[in-house]
């Protein structure tokens, strides 16, 4: 008995010896892509060739990085930037301890002439088996896949670019791709060679909007519009642009509005390089203006909790009125501010006709009346061609105190 227990005992401490001896080389030997397959490289990095001439005012080398960075490949990470250490964990768990296997079964060697290789390996289940939780965290954890040189994500990559440039002003450029292989590491670099072409910027701005009251609004906005004579026809200036006029409009009373009402068009035959931008506004939805919004009654609850109801007034809540006459304005001030505040293109030769004693002041206030689309206007334009005071209205507003009686 002492023997047999004596002889088992040296047998592990030999099983525990043969174990590491056999790990060691596993780990020793395997690198992130020595177990690929022929027709396999993983992915390097990726780098930009301008193949035309860009403005003087672009940096090439902030243009390529953005450009880098729509990459739909993403290199693997390096441990220190040199060594692909998630990588090589995954190739461990995913291939490499097969593959050590299959090698030891064709070149079997005898270890203290006691044990095989690929016996014993397949005896440690941990190792031997692809879906044991070592293997599997070394995969799924641990490791990092590898990413290869994948032609459809290029293509989608050069897809990206000509919409980022497309987007940038970039009207007509083009983009193609090639590969540099190392057979040695199996890896790839991707270059991406781009004719950016002419970069289109704006000449001028025209704001033609019909309905006159909504654009005083837009021209007494504080902030200043970022659509100017020279910058790149860019869609992100073109966003913060509708931001802008939504936004204030909201706050004006337009409390509808929506920034999708606003679109632009570009004339294209306006220029070479430089083109006349038109901001528009669509009607709302279900009607042919933009109507502004007024306080109309206010409901005062010192103790809502108790007396708020939203479907009636109460009896003992004591109501206030207050109205006013909506102030006058002369034919003169009308016509000022509409030359003031009217930037359609339409409207400024109107105005150099006026100016040149081409037109009286009546027929361009008849044209601004003519054409504007607001609901609020002072002045009309008969079916005769004359112009006539519209009645105004007084502004009323109601007041109501809701405070029950049983409240002190």
């Amino acid at each position: 008995m002492f023997n047999f227990g004596f002889s088992q005992h040296i047998k592990s401490i030999l099983q525990i010896i043969a174990v590491l001896a056999v790990i060691t080389p596993i780990v020793s030997g395997c690198n992130a892509t020595k177990y690929l397959q022929d027709n396999e490289y993983t992915y390097k990095s990726s780098d930009v060739n301008f193949t035309g001439p860009l403005p003087k005012d672009v940096d090439s080398a902030d243009l390529a990085a953005e450009l880098v960075d729509l990459s739909k490949l993403e290199a693997n990470e390096k441990l220190l930037g040199v060594f692909p250490l998630k990588t090589w964990l995954y190739m461990l768990g995913d291939t490499a301890i097969d593959h050590y296997i299959k090698y030891q079964e064709v070149y079997d060697t005898r270890f203290m002439f006691v044990f095989d290789y690929d016996t014993l390996l397949k005896k440690i289940k941990p190792l031997s088996n692809p879906e044991s939780r070592f293997r599997n965290w070394l995969t799924n954890k641990a490791g990092e896949q590898p990413q290869f040189i994948d032609s459809i994500r290029i293509a989608e990559t050069e897809l990206r670019i000509g919409n980022y440039l497309y987007n940038r002003g970039y009207f007509n450029a083009t983009e193609s791709s090639s590969i540099n292989y190392d057979q040695i590491k199996q890896t790839g670099k991707v270059t991406y060679h781009v004719e950016p072409g002419t970069l289109y910027r704006m000449k001028k701005v025209y704001y033609e909007i019909a309905d006159k009251g909504l654009l005083f609004k837009i021209n007494a906005i504080p902030t200043k519009s970022q659509l100017e004579t020279g910058k790149p026809i860019d869609v992100d200036l073109l966003k913060a642009e509708r931001n802008r006029l939504s936004d204030n409009l909201r706050n004006a009373g337009y409390y509808r509005f929506q920034k999708e009402y606003i679109y632009f068009e570009v004339d294209t035959a306006s220029g070479t390089d430089s083109l006349d931008i038109y901001v528009r506004i669509s009607n709302p939805v279900r009607d042919t203006v933009h109507h502004p919004f007024e306080v109309k009654n206010i409901y005062v609850y010192p103790n809502a909790s108790i007396d708020y109801n939203l479907l009636e007034i109460p009896s003992f809540a004591k109501h206030f009125t207050d109205s006013t006459n909506v102030k006058r304005v002369s034919k003169q001030k009308t016509l000022q501010k509409y030359i003031r505040t009217d930037t359609t293109l339409a409207g400024k030769s109107m105005i150099t006709q006026y100016h040149g004693d081409q037109i009286n002041k009546n027929a361009l206030l008849k044209y601004f009346i003519q054409n504007d689309s607001s609901s609020f206007k002072q002045f009309t334009v008969t079916n005769s061609g004359k112009l006539k005071r519209v009645k105004l209205k007084k502004l009323r507003s109601d007041y109501y105190l809701i405070n029950s009686p049983d409240n002190y």
